[in-house]
Order: C-alpha cells, then structure tokens, then sequence
C-alpha cells in the first residue's frame, strides 16, 4: 500500500492510480485484452478510442455511460448554493467532474485484492 503524507505527521492510503489511454498505450493492455479475443491489437485500440468519443458525447449531454459488467461513468457538478432562484448561473458551478461505478466482479476483485506497505 503507497502512503501519502499529509502532514508531518499524518499518512493516508494513496488511491489506485487512474488508467488513461496512456496507460493502456505503455504497458500495451490491448495486447493482453487480444489474448482473450478474437479481435487484433489495433482493433481493440479502435475500440478503446471509439469508447472514449462516444463517452465524451454522452457525457456531455448529463447521461450515465453503462458499460455493463465493467460499470458505468455518470457526470457529476458540484455548485454553490444560492439564495434566490433568478441567481442561479453558469457561475455557480465548481466543478465538474465524471464518476466511476465499477461493476460486481471490479469490486469482489478489489474486496480480495491484498495490500502491502511500500516504503520509499
């Protein structure tokens, strides 16, 4: 398990790192997700951009991406609160941001995952 300090003396947990198209590009996950297809590596490449398009455009649009067994991406804004309805506009908006659900068998393989200190 990665730490990170918070402060002096204070660590927390790091998070899983995120997996980005790049991730995917170094450690060649669509040579590995081949194996277990009948597709070829550039069709799985094909696939994964083509996900990624269709996912900023649904996205876009405030719907829920559902990739069934994997889990499902849905939007999420946080804003701030404001007295009178008329006050509300674009400028209330904090942030945007996208959310991740992982299906069942995402969260047993976590759930079974073992963790261990990594010093360093």
């Amino acid at each position: 398990m990665r730490l990170s300090r918070l402060s002096n003396k204070t660590f927390l947990p790091c998070s899983i790192p995120i997996l980005t198209l790049k991730f995917f590009a170094k450690y060649r996950s669509s040579y590995n997700i081949e194996k277990f297809s009948a597709l070829s590596e550039s069709d799985i490449r094909g696939v994964i951009y083509a996900l990624e398009n269709v996912a900023q455009y649904l996205q876009a649009q405030g719907r829920i991406v559902r990739l069934e067994k994997p889990g499902s991406f849905y939007p999420a804004i946080s804003s701030q609160g404001e007295t009178e309805a008329k006050d509300v506009s674009s400028n209330s908006t904090r942030r945007v941001s996208v959310n991740y659900r992982p299906g069942a068998r995402i969260l047993s393989a976590l759930k079974d995952a073992g963790f261990k200190k990594v010093t360093g």
